[in-house]
């Protein structure tokens, strides 16, 4: 099993800036098992860097298009698969506009076309998909 790194919020619900996380690793089994759980906890922190600015840039934006063309969520996307689980996490606590990044990322949809538009279903819908892919979301 490889090392994972695990963020949590010090701070409860809600945004948070970076120093606000904890991270912490899980997993292991792992010969380069330290080595993995370093590279997650960089991973981390900077996930948490680009998307506080995101939100915090994008607030008041109300077109889909101007949020997911900030230059710090097309970072995130360039992060590449290391950024889902981060990405799911923070879906799960407070369901924002990831579901272009998520789909970009990974090349799938599982929201059905019934819930397109609807955040919570489309949120379930993604951390479902995440539970099946053992994200352990």
């Amino acid at each position: 099993m490889m090392a994972l790194a695990a963020l949590t919020k010090s701070s409860g619900r809600g945004s948070a800036s970076a120093s606000e996380y904890e991270v912490s690793c899980v997993g292991g089994g792992s010969s380069n098992y330290s080595e993995e759980c370093e590279t997650d906890n960089v991973t981390a922190l900077k996930f948490v860097e680009l998307s506080e600015t995101w939100k915090k840039d994008t607030e008041y934006l109300s077109k889909l298009s101007k949020k997911v063309m900030h230059p710090a969520y097309q970072r995130i996307i360039g992060m590449g698969r290391d950024a889902i689980p981060f990405i799911l996490n923070d879906l799960k606590e407070d369901p924002a506009d990831w579901f272009w990044a998520l789909t970009a990322i990974t090349g799938e949809n599982p929201v059905a076309e019934a819930s397109a538009g609807k955040v919570e279903e489309m949120a379930k819908a993604w951390l479902l998909w995440g539970r099946e892919r053992g994200y352990g979301v």
